[in-house]
């Protein structure tokens, strides 16, 4: 299915360079497109799960039972949709995993014990973070740094789409709080301890991402200049260039930065858009499961190293092509240097 997977990327990038389209309007084709490859995956079964499962298999082998020889993998949003998936499949190959999540604390037991059974791996533990709240952050690091030797796999999993508008403490709207500027925060509080083990930093982004022509740093804040699609795409994008940042920066020290398009997939992130919800819940078979969406970002935290190309983006465990603007270093620039700014 490689051929049709380029197609269909082939396209999503052609329509991208619309620029008469309304944001969301291009999203919607987008998406289009990839309802049509999950169908057509769905109906003949074409899939990338048991290349992951063998690779799980076989990196389970290799692992000594030995806590001190065995992965660390942090990964934020690993309690629902894919990132319970990732966490679930890297448990069974014998990984350690940290959580970080906005659950309540009383829930956080009962969750934490229904990983652990569904993995069968008691190494899994589940601590509270919200990434809008950079308090919560620098407590979950600290928690994480007194518990962990060392950190192997960093997983940006988190996130919100396509939200009503609000703003957190320091008046970012919020899309672009949690999915870009908290991990941002988060993976420069762990980087070193990352650079300590050469490991690996995987970002979820999305294909939306194409759809973004500009970074316009007002839409940060401004909410006249709020649009939840939009947004969304822009809070991806940013992710994206914060790959291509840390890659340039830090591929010399050994460390390997990913971004990931899971595809469209069935989880309750499309809850707030009308059109998205009437898919998710009358075409299943036009969506992929959890568990397609999470094959990516787990085949990148169990491959070989040799076997990946650092500072690309992958979809369905391959490199495609990424939004141009991307390469922009004066665009990437001008980003770092405002988030920067805001002293997180």
């Amino acid at each position: 299915m490689g051929d049709f997977k380029d197609a269909i990327v082939e396209r999503q990038l052609f329509f991208s360079n619309y620029d008469f389209l309304p944001s969301y309007i291009a999203i919607y084709i987008f998406a289009i497109f990839e309802l049509f490859y999950n169908f057509i995956n769905n109906i003949f079964g074409f899939s990338n799960i048991e290349k992951v499962d063998n690779l799980i298999q076989q990196v389970k082998k290799e692992i000594s039972d030995e806590k001190q020889s065995r992965k660390v993998v942090i990964i934020t949003g690993g309690t629902s949709g894919i990132g319970k998936e990732t966490v679930i499949a890297l448990a069974k190959a014998n990984y350690i995993i940290y959580i970080g999540d906005k659950i309540e604390e009383d829930n956080i037991n009962e969750i934490q014990f229904d990983l652990r059974k569904d993995s069968g791996n008691d190494d899994i533990y589940l601590e509270y973070i919200d990434l809008s709240e950079i308090d919560t952050i620098n407590a979950f690091v600290e928690k994480i740094k007194n518990n962990c030797k060392k950190i192997d796999i960093l997983i940006c999993n988190s996130g919100v789409m396509n939200i009503p508008y609000q703003t957190d403490d320091k008046g970012i709207e919020m899309q672009t709080s949690v999915n870009y500027f908290g991990h941002y925060k988060l993976i420069h509080l762990l980087i070193e301890d990352i650079k300590a083990s050469k490991g690996r930093i995987i970002i979820l982004s999305s294909v939306v991402h194409y759809q973004v022509k500009e970074i316009d740093i007002e839409a940060f804040k401004n909410k006249e200049k709020y649009r939840k699609l939009g947004n969304y795409a822009l809070s991806k994008i940013c992710l994206m260039m914060l790959m291509k940042e840390l890659n340039e920066k830090y591929s010399s020290s050994g460390i390997q930065v990913f971004s990931v398009h899971p595809g469209v997939v069935r989880t309750s992130l499309y809850q707030h858009d009308f059109i998205s919800n009437i898919f998710v819940k009358n075409f299943p078979i036009a969506l992929k499961t959890t568990k397609d969406g999470s094959l990516t970002s787990t085949y990148l935290a169990l491959e070989n190293s040799e076997n990946l190309t650092s500072g690309e983006y992958y979809f369905e465990c391959d490199v495609v092509p990424y939004n141009p603007l991307v390469n922009n270093k004066d665009v990437r620039k001008k980003l770092m240097e405002y988030t920067e700014s805001l002293n997180l």
